[in-house]
């Protein structure tokens, strides 16, 4: 077999095995783009921050030609930085330049705001569930954060679920005031995220 389907459940696995491998293989000629594609990617998207504009310009520039090595063609760049973007080919931007206001862009869960330069998250987006084990579970497993920006906050919502697995209370049984109030105040900072 010579292609991998898209989509497939083994996917997200292999596009990472073939990334790091990948980076493995070049290390030696390019240390900074190498370090950045196995520590900053996960699967196909990568994120990270350097201190210059050169630095950010010269990281694309040999992780593209890492990659390259591959024939994989690392694409759909966007940075905070005008500069950097002016640097690169308009075709393998994922924005528009000269665009008066640069929309927010959406990375591994999180929404970077390129005009003020932060990230939210937006807890909106996790379903409410019953005050029950099962409904907790269900809210703190939908959490995804795979650069763990949120760790401060998800630990809060994983001690709960601890204490809620210490009690005998059956999964879709109701508790009690104390973990009612523990879980409401977490889940109402959780959806003004």
């Amino acid at each position: 077999m010579t292609k991998h389907l898209f989509g497939a459940t083994s996917s997200p696995a292999v596009a990472t095995y073939g990334l790091r491998t990948l980076a493995d293989d070049h290390a030696g000629e390019c240390p900074k783009a190498a370090e950045f594609i196995r520590r900053d990617f996960y699967v196909d998207d990568g994120i990270t921050s350097v201190n210059t504009t050169e630095e950010a310009q010269q990281l694309i520039e040999d992780a593209r030609a890492l990659c390259a090595t591959g024939n994989l063609r690392l694409h759909k760049f966007i940075s905070n930085d005008s500069s950097v973007l002016s640097s690169i080919l308009e075709s393998e931007r994922a924005i528009d330049l000269f665009a008066d206001y640069l929309s927010p862009q959406r990375t591994l869960e999180l929404e970077w705001n390129l005009n003020k330069d932060f990230f939210r998250f937006s807890g909106s987006d996790v379903k409410a569930r019953p005050v029950t084990r099962h409904g907790i579970l269900s809210v703190v497993g939908q959490l995804f954060d795979p650069i763990g920006l949120l760790v401060p906050f998800t630990h809060q919502g994983r001690n709960i679920l601890q204490k809620v697995n210490k009690t005998s209370v059956d999964w879709d049984e109701p508790f009690n005031e104390e973990i009612n109030q523990l879980w409401n105040r977490w889940a109402t900072q959780l959806s003004q995220l």
